[in-house]
């Protein structure tokens, strides 16, 4: 069994209403899930969570009651431009992923670059295993 668990993010309804229809593309205040990639390695799992455009001081990384929680905000700075066109989204980014018990907590490390979150989550010892030394009598 693995060791993380995507938590599923609110969908898009394209059976109701036309209002609902066009309330899915633009929900207000809603936090956009940013792309991730989760990695088994031998040693646990390596998640990649794309954040571009995230200053550093802007992005945290929580975990509580076994879910990893990620959160950043990307700042629109042009208030004072007439903007044309605008194509790359702004505002809060939220994911969250359940950790099973075959992740130790704590010992998660961060570490962001180039727009890019990697997460490294060590597999905790108990499932990682043991070798039993075997005693000659």
């Amino acid at each position: 069994m693995y060791g993380l668990t995507k938590i599923p993010q609110p969908r898009f309804n394209l059976l109701g209403d036309v209002d609902s229809v066009f309330a899915g593309f633009f929900p207000p205040h809603a936090a956009a899930a940013p792309a991730l990639d989760i990695v088994e390695t031998g040693d646990g799992y390596e998640v990649a969570v794309d954040l571009p455009g995230v200053r550093k001081e802007d992005l945290a990384v929580s975990v509580k009651d076994n879910v990893l929680t990620i959160e950043a905000e990307t700042r629109d700075e042009r208030a004072d431009a007439s903007v044309i066109t605008s194509e790359r989204r702004t505002g809060k980014h939220r994911r969250a992923l359940r950790l099973g018990k075959a992740v130790d907590e704590s010992k998660i490390r961060a570490a962001y670059r180039d727009g890019v979150l990697k997460l490294t989550l060590p597999r905790a010892a108990e499932v990682a295993g043991r070798t039993v030394e075997v005693e000659a009598h």
